[in-house]
């Protein structure tokens, strides 16, 4: 579990290139106490974040997204990290700056809430995977890390 004391130490979460375009959310408070994930979009849709706990460095670790446009007919899609299949444009294409120049996307839950989705029952289209709720918790943010350590941190 991380304590992210201000709002000053939840910028430093991200990089030096995104912390210009993180908004936060005008309810959120501090100290805030983050489990495994702290997901939010921002109000116009076009941005999603997520603060995670960075094991290789016992801190907090931020990302910023930016989401593409999705409609209700968009075809069915499996999260890369979660592997939860889904329809209605809720798995779709987000893209993280590796560089000014550069972009780097995923196919992911267009909320990031992929921990939240352990709690519900699988789809019939979902991965099906033998193992307990931990391990699975464990995969989904061993995922997310391996993401950013290996191309934006």
């Amino acid at each position: 579990m991380l304590r992210i004391g201000s709002e000053e130490e939840m910028r430093s979460a991200f990089r030096p290139i995104d912390q210009d375009e993180v908004q936060l959310p005008s309810d959120m408070l501090f100290p805030l106490l983050v489990r495994d994930t702290l997901t939010w979009i921002e109000p116009s849709g076009h941005r999603a974040y997520i603060v995670y706990a960075d094991p290789s460095k016992n801190s907090a670790r931020g990302i910023v997204f930016k989401r593409n446009h999705a409609t209700a007919d968009s075809p069915p899609a499996m999260c890369d990290w979660c592997h939860s299949v889904r329809g209605k444009g809720n798995v779709g294409l987000l893209t993280a700056s590796v560089s000014r120049s550069r972009r780097i996307g995923l196919s992911l839950c267009r909320d990031l809430n992929c921990i939240e989705k352990l709690k519900e029952t699988p789809g019939v289209h979902d991965l099906r995977e033998s193992v307990q709720t931990d391990e699975k918790k464990r995969r989904i943010l061993d995922r997310i890390s391996h993401f950013a350590r290996r191309n934006l941190f």
